[in-house]
């Protein structure tokens, strides 16, 4: 008759047991926390033009990091290849609050790791940090010792099905983020072609959609869009030889009026200095001065 698995060796098993469930519910909650950020970007991806400049910024970029946040959870929930999944996950997380902390300096508002949500950056670097400690702390109980490519580790089922869970969510997914229409001049007015040849646009911002500023992305300079994405401010659109537009001005600066930022509506026939102006790529025509209120 065999002899009793000795006391030690028991509890070691229970203690090895208890580490594996906790490592399978925390990559679940890894997971699900991927699935939620890469949903909340590609609604933003689907709703709206992108706006801001740079790769962190860029439409092509961004649709990229959510197929593969889609396609790393699905990977995750399936548990394959964990040891190298594990360490997978380390980097990918510490980029992520690389990412976030490179922000956070850049003084933006929002990481953008969540869509249109407003999360300060230096809160998804601490996400980051501790996801990455808890995985460092955490080891899968059994395959802590397996390659870390081995096609005989592979469970072909679960293989298959991470491939049909990524399919059936990335698709309609990367549908609607390639289907917005980023340039859609016809959202802010009337258009038609000018006496010049060049595409003009009367601007009627009385027919825009309550809760969207389609002028934003015709903004300049860049770091003014981006004061302009959060916060409360008063839009005022001006020309420069406009003398109601300057009296209103300065209206706006005598009563304290806070956030102001004055937009100027080219062409301009002087090159002035001004707060910001619409850029040149069409002709803009708006009845002036125009005071528009944005609130996030």
């Amino acid at each position: 008759m065999a002899e009793p698995a000795p006391q030690p060796i028991q509890a070691e098993r229970s203690q090895e047991q208890t580490s594996g469930n906790a490592y399978l519910w925390l990559t679940r909650g890894i997971a699900v926390l991927l699935l939620f950020a890469a949903g909340m970007k590609a609604w933003q991806l689907a709703t709206v033009p992108s706006l801001g400049e740079g790769l962190l910024h860029a439409r092509w970029f961004n649709i990229v990091v959510v197929e593969f946040e889609i396609v790393f959870a699905c990977w995750l929930l399936m548990g394959l290849l964990p040891k190298l999944t594990r360490w997978a996950t380390i980097a990918l997380f510490t980029t992520f609050a690389g990412v976030s902390l490179y922000k956070a300096v850049s003084g933006e508002a929002s990481c953008g790791c969540f869509g249109a949500v407003t999360v300060n950056p230096w809160w998804t670097m601490g996400l980051g940090v501790v996801v990455v400690g808890l995985v460092v702390l955490h080891r899968h109980n059994q395959r802590v010792s397996c390659p870390w490519f081995d096609l005989a580790e592979l469970d072909k089922r679960r293989l298959a099905w991470t491939v049909v869970v990524w399919l059936v969510m990335s698709i309609p997914t990367t549908f609607a983020m390639t289907s917005v229409k980023t340039n859609d001049l016809s959202e802010l007015g009337t258009v038609f072609m000018g006496a010049d040849g060049k595409e003009t646009i009367l601007l009627e911002p009385e027919k825009w959609k309550k809760g969207v500023f389609p002028l934003l992305p015709y903004i300049e300079p860049p770091e003014v869009r981006e004061q302009l994405k959060t916060g409360t401010w008063t839009v005022v659109l001006y020309h420069h030889d406009c003398p109601k537009c300057q009296k209103v001005i300065e209206e706006l600066a005598a009563k304290g009026e806070p956030n102001v930022v004055c937009v100027e509506v080219p062409p301009s026939i002087a090159k002035r200095t001004c707060f910001a102006r619409l850029n040149e790529q069409v002709n803009w025509f708006v009845t002036t001065p125009n005071i528009i209120k944005l609130e996030n």
